[in-house]
């Protein structure tokens, strides 16, 4: 594959802020803080029978715009380079104002919630407030399990203090961590904890399980100060929680804009069928020679396809969607020709990929630090999905451009999908290339469907146990060597995985606890490519639609009135599942292995 001629895969961010500390973001902050010192005032003396609803509302949808826009400027800013002064202080401002708009919204919803249903009615009618319906009854809704608003406020400002400030050790924690390791040839290396995954990805069995080895030794060497991050934001939660008189479950599905019972319905669903993917890790096992199967095992490549460069690794991914969705290739092409990706290797740069957005410019920003193996082919494919997602909600107002995770993680799910079966369509592909493909679609469904519920059963007990006392670093790799031996039964000896409680994910601020989403996004997303696939340019169209709705109507009403899906039906998880198997015996079938 060629290389184009860009000679620096490098976003363009001037168009947020033409740089992080200078004069442009200091009038947009002292702006901000007028707005907000304002919203406040105006929350704290508003009288649900004579308030400016639409002023106000358009107030806080213009304030959570500019918090997010801030936000993701920021996110930006210290990932180029973790050591940023200029990212560290505006993530400081952020927080800050963040808690006070929180606060006042507080109060906003509370004046919602006391609104008679024919009051309520007539501030939707209102013609500024246009497609903002769904999203107000959810926060009127919110009026019935929040506490007085002055308590919401002191809430608010001790999260900040609390949650943020147990975040921010953790990823401390994580940015300065490294592991002892040795390469292919057995020579000693040190390696970044955000680079494990490159490791991981290798075919070379010895170098996954001496990356293994060196990770769990650098986790082992933090984890009181990670157990204490978990503890002290698992307990400003369970606090926070129990005062509202909610429960964990009940607070992320509405958070998530998913009913209680789909979640619960799809759960048992997995839990009934996760055998197969039990047997796929047999098969594996056995295709690949193991006497037995370890942690970083799941990740090993069927093949060993050369790694392409980010230019190269991004070419493959638009060919690939090209031939299953031209309209979600083109969307790529966009990103790259506005130049919204960064996709550039350097010292200092963060290891997490991401897309965030921006509701005041319209215009997402993915970044990518993977190498160019097949698995990070993948990954780029699904932060592009992300990007694509934005792009098709291009016009929507700035309250309904903030789809929950879980159709979130569906839209870049989708794109994992498309381009896999993009790549099965090259007339060059060879069998070992096939054998690749097929290979890394059932590892991702390992990951999302047996890994996910794991952590989801994980942390519902975490949040249990974590309302009677504190948990060491014993107890929640105890913890987590239960949840796993039930999801996995039994495969990763000798020890499962006693430190997926000491990952990222579980002290981001910003990710929503209980990340069902993945395995949400997932199922759903196999059925959208299914119809895509199917259905040609008018499934394709269907789909933008419903990206477009995710963040103004439920999960359950969004796939109902744009793509004709019923997800509060068990056999919709259920069909969503059948595919997997057939899968897994072409597995079988193209490594010979014995059936079970």
């Amino acid at each position: 594959m060629a290389e184009p001629a860009e000679p620096c895969l490098a976003w363009d961010l001037t168009t947020y802020f033409p740089s992080p500390d200078g004069p442009e973001i200091a009038a947009f902050l002292a702006e901000l803080d007028a707005g907000l010192a304002d919203f406040e005032t105006r929350a704290a003396a508003g009288d649900a029978a004579t308030a400016d609803w639409p002023s106000l509302l358009l107030a806080q949808e213009d304030l959570e715009a500019r918090l997010r826009h801030l936000s993701s400027y920021g996110y930006c800013v210290c990932s180029e380079d973790q050591q940023s002064a200029p990212g560290a202080r505006l993530y400081t401002v952020e927080v800050r104002q963040r808690g006070r708009f929180d606060a006042a919204a507080a109060r906003v919803t509370a004046a919602l919630g006391a609104l008679s249903d024919a009051a309520f009615d007539a501030v939707c009618a209102a013609p500024s407030l246009e497609g903002l319906r769904w999203l107000l009854q959810r926060q009127r809704a919110l009026a019935q399990s929040r506490l007085p608003p002055g308590e919401e406020s002191l809430a608010g400002d001790l999260l900040a203090d609390s949650l943020h400030g147990w975040s921010r050790l953790a990823d401390t924690v994580f940015q300065g961590l490294g592991y002892e390791t040795r390469d292919a040839a057995g020579q000693p290396r040190t390696a970044r904890f955000e680079a494990r995954f490159d490791d991981y990805w290798s075919p070379d069995a010895g170098v996954r399980r001496r990356a293994y080895a060196g990770v769990k030794q650098a986790l082992a060497s933090v984890e009181p100060t990670l157990a204490a991050c978990l503890n002290g934001m698992t307990g400003a939660r369970v606090s926070l929680l129990r005062r509202r008189g909610l429960d964990v479950v009940a607070e992320v599905t509405e958070r998530m804009s998913v009913r209680r019972e789909t979640l619960e319905t799809m759960m048992a669903v997995l839990h009934q069928r996760r055998g197969v993917l039990q047997r796929y890790l047999e098969l594996k096992r056995q295709a690949l020679g193991l006497d037995r199967l370890e942690m970083p095992d799941r990740w090993a490549p069927q093949g060993a396809s050369q790694p392409l460069s980010p230019a190269q690794a991004l070419d493959r991914v638009t060919d690939a969607l090209q031939r299953t969705c031209p309209s979600l290739a083109d969307g790529v092409r966009l990103v790259r020709r506005e130049r919204w990706i960064d996709y550039r290797p350097g010292d200092g740069k963060a290891g997490t990929d991401f897309c965030v957005d921006s509701p005041l410019r319209g215009e997402p920003r993915t970044y990518l630090s993977v190498a160019g193996s097949f698995m990070g082919q993948t990954v780029v494919a699904h932060e592009l999905g992300h990007a694509y997602h934005f792009i098709c909600m291009d016009g929507v107002r700035p309250a309904a451009r903030l789809p929950p995770s879980t159709l979130a993680e569906t839209a870049s799910i989708v794109a994992e999908h498309l381009f896999r079966s993009g790549v099965m369509a090259e007339p060059d592909l060879a069998p070992e290339g096939r054998l690749e493909v097929l290979g890394s679609d059932l590892d991702a469904a390992v990951n999302y469907l047996l890994r996910i519920p794991r952590d989801y059963d994980f942390e519902r007990a975490l949040y249990a146990e974590r309302a009677r006392a504190d948990l060491d670093a014993e107890a929640l790799k105890a913890l987590a060597r239960t949840t796993h031996a039930h999801w996995f039964d039994g495969h990763f000896a000798p020890d499962g995985d006693p430190y997926f409680w000491a990952q990222p994910l579980f002290y981001s601020t910003y990710t929503s606890f209980l990340n069902f989403p993945y395995a949400f996004g997932y199922l759903l997303s196999r059925r959208i490519a299914e119809l895509i696939q199917a259905g040609g340019g008018a499934a394709a169209g269907a789909y933008r639609a419903f990206l477009r709705e995710t963040g103004s109507l439920s999960a359950e009403e969004a796939a109902r009135t744009t793509l004709a899906l019923d997800l509060t039906s068990a056999a919709f998880w259920s069909d969503a599942l059948t595919g997997l198997e057939r899968r897994v015996e072409a597995f079988a079938e193209a490594t010979g292995a014995a059936r079970a």
